[in-house]
Formats: C-alpha cells, structure tokens, sequence
C-alpha cells in the first residue's frame, strides 16, 4: 500500500514538473498546424505566457521550414530573457527570411544585458556584416552610453546606406545630444533611403493594423485614408533625428 501511495507521489511530482514543457510543445505544435488567425493568436498568448519557459518551443518553432512559423518564434522569444533566447534571437539575425531577422533584433532590443549590447556592437561595427543595420536599429532601441558610443563611431566612419539610416534614426530615438554636429553634416545627404527604418515600418505595421481594425472602432473613422509621413532621404531622416534631440521644430 505504501508503494503505491509513494509511487503516485512520484508521479504527480513527475506531472508537476514536466506539465509545462509538455504544454509548450503542445501549443507550439498547435501554433503550426492553425490556420485560423484566432487560434494563432490563442495559441501564440498561451506560449508567451509561460515568458521563460516558452524559449525551447520557440527554438523549434525557428527550425520550422515556413517563414510565418518561425517569425512567431522569434517574437515569442521578446518574452523570454534567458541565456538561451538570446542565443536563439543572435542566430536569428542570420534567418533567410527578412521578417524574422527583424523580430530577432528588437528581441535583442528587449532582452537587453551587457552581453548581448556588447555583442551588438561589434557586428555594428564590421560594416560588411549583412546584420550591420539591423544591430544599429537594436542598439537604437536599446539606449545607454555603449550603444550611444557604437552608434556615434558608426557614424563618424561613413557607413553603408542602410546601416547610416539606421544609426541615424537610433541617434535620433535615443536623443543622443553629441550627435547633433554629425546630424547637421547629414543634412546635406540628399540620398534617397533604400527602405524606411525599421522603427518606421513598425509603425506602417501597427498603424496598418488599426486601419484593418474592426469597422465600428472610433480610430477607424478617424484614421481613414490617412497616411503615415516618413523620411524619404537621409537628410529627411536627420533633420527628423535632429528635432527629437533639440525639441525644435515639432516632430
């Protein structure tokens, strides 16, 4: 009689410790096979309510052969801040698929440590790394006195395109005051930029997504056929950076 009461014991300890993998599985397995938006959203909460357990099942998740699935799991892992998410969010900078590389840098963004900043830094400052500008946009998110000195360095050295769009607009977002000279010279940069930063296609995102809304929602009415102005040039986007740290012009 009392093995059998020690071996439920054992049991119910073994259900209790396992009962949250197994569900994270589940609901990962779950989030793959729906095709329904309603079930992914479920699916998608009830994954990144277990914050730091949801990293395993994230992991596979971006091992997943569709992109769709593994943009998921990268934006699970923005709720997990383990040594393990941060490995599988750096890894996934070097994602084939544009929307999960981006997902992966603001998850870096929010799972912020002196690791990872530090980490950041050096691919931002290899101007040849593919992940040049998607570290700038990280860091400009990120803020602090090392990612305000990466961003400023990569300033000075005259970067590519996309990445100066990148430093320029984080320069700008984290109001970095000993930009400004720099920022003034960029004025003169009438180069058009090769796609908006990534904070401003965030923003096309969510502001896209409030216009799809439901119909009876009062910012719909309010927001239809408006559109969001962005910089177009880089001077544009320094001019824009310019106003955010001096509070001069309006936004």
């Amino acid at each position: 009689m009392y093995a059998a009461i020690g071996g439920l014991v054992i049991a119910w300890a073994l259900v209790l410790v396992f009962r949250t993998p197994i569900q994270a599985r589940y609901w990962a397995w779950q989030l793959t096979r729906s095709d329904e938006s309603n079930w992914q959203r479920h699916y998608f909460h009830r994954l990144a309510s277990l914050q730091d357990a949801c990293a395993p099942a994230a992991g596979s998740l971006l091992r997943h052969a569709r992109p769709e699935v593994r943009r998921n799991g990268a934006t699970l892992l923005h709720y997990a801040r383990t040594p393990e998410a941060r490995r599988l969010l750096l890894a996934g900078l070097s994602d084939p698929d544009a929307g999960v590389r981006e997902a992966a840098a603001m998850g870096l963004a929010v799972n912020h440590d002196a690791e990872v900043q530090e980490a950041l830094c050096e691919i931002l400052a290899d101007f040849r790394s593919p992940n040049a500008a998607l570290a700038a946009a990280a860091l400009g998110r990120m803020g602090g006195d090392r990612a305000s000195a990466a961003l400023l360095d990569a300033l000075n050295r005259e970067p590519p395109l996309e990445v100066k769009a990148e430093v320029i607009d984080g320069l700008g977002q984290i109001r970095v005051a000993e930009a400004v000279p720099l920022l003034e010279a960029a004025l003169r940069d009438d180069r058009p930029l090769p796609a908006p930063p990534l904070s401003d296609r965030l923003a096309q995102g969510a502001f896209a997504a409030l216009l799809t809304g439901p119909a009876t929602a009062p910012s719909a009415a309010r927001l239809a056929g408006a559109e969001l102005e962005l910089p177009a040039t880089i001077s544009a986007l320094a001019a824009r950076s310019l106003r955010l740290i001096t509070g001069q012009g309006g936004l």
